[in-house]
């Protein structure tokens, strides 16, 4: 790797997933610690459907929802069907390895099925605290110079078995997770290794891309599978056509969602644009503050929108970089990755919108996810 280049994206990726796993494998491991990791390594891969789950496991929950900076973040890359089926994924994950054999507010009662909402932080804090709890339970148990009635002693001794039968329960929720945890890390460095830098979400998203191109815009699809392909070579002339070839794509995509014409709109942000033949960013962001205006879109999907079009702007500046400046294999490997999603992502909004104007259901709102997460024990 030459002076002031940066490392690929298989290369920060695999750096990463070994702190992750290193994270475990220490002898006073962080699950916190493990889990931001993961969560690292799933999102620079577009691992959507891992990132899920981790992003989850971060939040204490007090509805049995997905947590909505989560759902603004994950909805957008998936259909509704999709959406389902990985959220219902999720959930019986999230039951299964959280379900309480006691209550932790009354651990003398049976859990009933229930399920452990704390964060993994909230649970390693709690954990803590009844560890350290104890030295000091076992020594006033123990100190016999200490006068105490026979019903001061046995409550003692009922606080020091609560309190062990917690740390017990506390520990195996945190190794049900760890183990979980630990495959996925250790899955993605397998992957890694073998030259496999995106996950098969991005794969299936990849998929789905070339296959709606291939019928609405083939010279797209052409531009788009040139930049994949020079993104991957040596040298950095073909890196920045690679970022060229993006350009392309995003412009024939504009055309076929929100065609050029002599328009100056000013749009509901309160920008004035061009809707131009080369304005074809602008034509993008109008398209998005359009559905925007969908009045059935909940509020999350609004902002998940607002979202897309900051990650537009901040494709097209990457892209520009191919005119002006040397490219990087990471950023060349970053601006093909981000085109192949934002331009799912367009094409599933668009639609999103086709289907409600034709009388189909309505983009899956906020509250409307399927699966719920089991019966809250937050105490």
């Amino acid at each position: 790797m030459g002076a002031g280049s940066s490392p690929s994206l298989d290369v920060h990726a695999q750096a990463i997933t070994k702190r992750g796993i290193d994270a475990l494998d220490e002898p006073q491991s962080s699950l916190t610690k493990a889990v931001r990791a993961a969560a690292r390594v799933a999102r620079l891969r577009l691992d959507y459907d891992n990132l899920l789950w981790l992003e989850v496991e971060m939040v204490s929950l007090d509805k049995p929802v997905c947590p909505q900076h989560v759902f603004e973040e994950l909805r957008p890359h998936y259909s509704d069907d999709q959406w389902s089926d990985v959220w219902a994924s999720a959930v019986r994950a999230y039951n299964e390895e959280r379900r309480c054999r006691m209550r932790l507010d009354n651990p003398l009662l049976p859990g009933d099925g229930l399920c452990l909402q704390w964060s993994i932080p909230e649970i390693e804090r709690k954990l803590a605290f009844f560890v350290a709890q104890e030295p000091d339970l076992s020594r006033k148990i123990l100190d016999q110079g200490q006068p105490r009635s026979p019903d001061a002693q046995e409550f003692l001794m009922k606080m020091y078995a609560v309190d062990q039968t917690i740390v017990v329960e506390l520990r195996s929720f945190l190794e049900r997770i760890a183990h979980r945890v630990h495959q996925f890390l250790s899955s993605t460095e397998t992957e890694l290794v073998r030259g496999q830098t995106y996950s098969s979400a991005f794969e299936r998203n990849r998929v789905y891309v070339e296959t709606s191109l291939i019928k609405c815009n083939p010279a797209a699809l052409g531009e788009l599978q040139s930049a994949m392909k020079r993104s991957a070579d040596a040298d950095e002339a073909s890196r920045s056509q690679a970022l060229l070839a993006c350009r392309r794509v995003l412009k024939g995509v504009a055309d076929l969602l929100y065609p050029a014409s002599n328009e100056t709109i000013k749009g509901p942000d309160g920008k004035v644009r061009e809707m131009t033949e080369p304005k074809y960013i602008n034509r993008l962001w109008q398209f998005l503050l359009d559905s925007t205006q969908e009045a059935t879109l909940g509020a999350a999907l609004r902002s998940a929108l607002s979202d897309l079009g900051g990650r537009l702007d901040s494709l097209h500046d990457l892209m520009n970089k191919g005119v002006h400046a040397t490219v990087s294999a990471h950023e060349a490997d970053t601006c093909v990755s981000m085109t192949y999603q934002l331009v799912g992502d367009l094409l599933r909004t668009s639609e999103s919108s086709s289907a409600k104007s034709a009388g189909s259901a309505s983009v899956v709102g906020l509250h409307d996810q399927g699966p719920k997460i089991d019966s809250q024990l937050t105490s």
